[in-house]
């Protein structure tokens, strides 16, 4: 099986399981973004936050915009910069971010159910090391929608 198909199959279920799990919330994608805008507690501009989840700028302000619309997040004007806007999590954002993360801590223990501890530990470093290689290499676009049914 091409390492590809086998990538899009676990995202697929992968996110299908968040999906599940964090039906309740007024979002229904996005979540690892709403985390790291959390994290970040308003110190990153779109164009950093774009860099920091290896995305393009105008994918990065349709992800906000449709964060700002839900809520969960809110666009500061940069006091040092006007023309850039700093991005913060809203108190539902930040709460939310608390379900996301357990989320997370959930699937990714039923995905490595069965695993030895010294493969656990050596899953993320390997798939991140994939992750890099592959996007050194030459390639086009790609853009995947969700859509839960």
């Amino acid at each position: 099986m091409p390492l590809g198909k086998l990538s899009w199959l676990i995202t697929r279920f992968y996110v299908g399981a968040l999906g599940a799990r964090l039906a309740h919330l007024p979002i229904s994608r996005h979540f690892y973004v709403l985390t790291v805008i959390a994290e970040a507690d308003g110190a990153l501009t779109q164009k950093e936050l774009a860099e920091a989840v290896w995305t393009d700028k105008a994918s990065m302000v349709r992800i906000i915009d449709y964060l700002c619309k839900n809520g969960m997040v809110e666009r500061i004007t940069d006091s040092d910069d006007r023309r850039a806007y700093r991005i913060s999590a809203t108190d539902a954002g930040r709460k939310s971010v608390k379900e996301i993360r357990k989320a997370f801590e959930e699937v990714n223990e039923a995905a490595t159910e069965g695993f030895a501890l010294e493969e656990k530990a050596a899953v993320m470093p390997l798939l991140e090391r994939m992750a890099c290689n592959l996007s050194k290499l030459p390639h086009d676009k790609v853009f995947i929608k969700i859509d839960r049914r």
